[in-house]
């Protein structure tokens, strides 16, 4: 798994949801100007997701499953949980369009990253 290629790829797919949510409900020329910076801070919420709640499940199951048996057994369950606890927060947050644009780009991407890193592993192994 690579995690680098990844969370680069999850960083961009983040940034692209949270900035059109943003945008969606108030557009301003100057919000451009803050696209650049906030790279550094969702990259890191990225690796940091990908690193605690992701790679546990490719590293720590059983070799004899596979890639495609890991995302199998496990990925519905983690979407369930991901879904609730990104939904339950955005209510808590009455749905204010920060975290709306924040918790589902979080959902999104993790998500996708699971799809990469199935496929990724995968490839490799041929």
């Amino acid at each position: 798994m690579k995690i680098g290629n990844t969370a680069i790829k999850a960083t961009l797919m983040a940034t692209v949801i949270f900035w059109s949510v943003l945008f969606t409900e108030e557009y301003s020329s100057s919000m451009f100007f803050w696209i650049i910076p906030s790279i550094i801070p969702i990259f890191l919420c990225c690796l940091l997701a990908i690193i605690f709640t992701v790679c546990p499940f490719f590293w720590f199951s059983e070799d004899s499953l596979g890639n495609s048996g890991i995302f199998k057994r496990y990925f519905p369950y983690y979407a369930i949980a991901v879904f609730g606890v990104c939904a339950f927060t955005i209510w808590k947050f009455n749905c204010e369009v920060f975290a709306i644009g924040f918790f589902s780009s979080a959902f999104f991407t993790l998500m996708q990253t699971w799809v990469w890193n199935s496929k990724n592993d995968a490839n490799e192994n041929l």
